[in-house]
C-alpha cells in the first residue's frame, strides 16, 4: 500500500541520513541477509530479529514484543522484520 511504502521510504531516507553523517554501522552475519543488498547505500544498518536480539542481550521473542508494543521501530518485508540501527539507538534511549 501507499502508507507501507512511505514508511520504507522514510527507512531509507533515515539510513542515507545515517551514512552520510557518518554513523557507525552495524554488519549483519544472518545467513538470511542477501548478498545482493550488501552494496546498498545503508544496507549495514539494517538488521533481522536475530541481530537485534543478539546487539541488546535479550531472546528474539523480547525484541518481537517490543516490535509488537510499538516501542521499536521495524518493517516487516515479506515474513521477515528488518530493523535499522537507528531505532535501536532510539529505543535504548527511551
Amino acid at each position: 500500500t501507499a502508507a507501507e511504502m512511505a514508511v520504507g521510504f522514510g527507512i531509507a531516507q533515515e539510513m542515507m541520513k545515517q551514512t552520510a553523517a557518518g554513523g557507525q554501522s552495524l554488519v549483519s552475519t544472518s545467513p538470511s541477509a542477501g548478498t545482493g543488498s550488501a552494496g546498498a547505500p545503508g544496507a549495514a544498518d539494517l538488521m533481522g530479529l536475530p541481530e537485534v536480539a543478539k546487539y541488546l542481550g535479550v531472546s528474539e521473542a523480547d525484541v518481537m514484543a517490543s516490535i509488537t508494543a510499538g516501542e521499536l521501530k521495524a518493517k516487516k518485508i515479506g515474513s521477515q522484520y528488518r530493523i535499522t540501527k537507528a531505532a535501536v539507538d532510539a529505543f535504548l534511549a527511551e
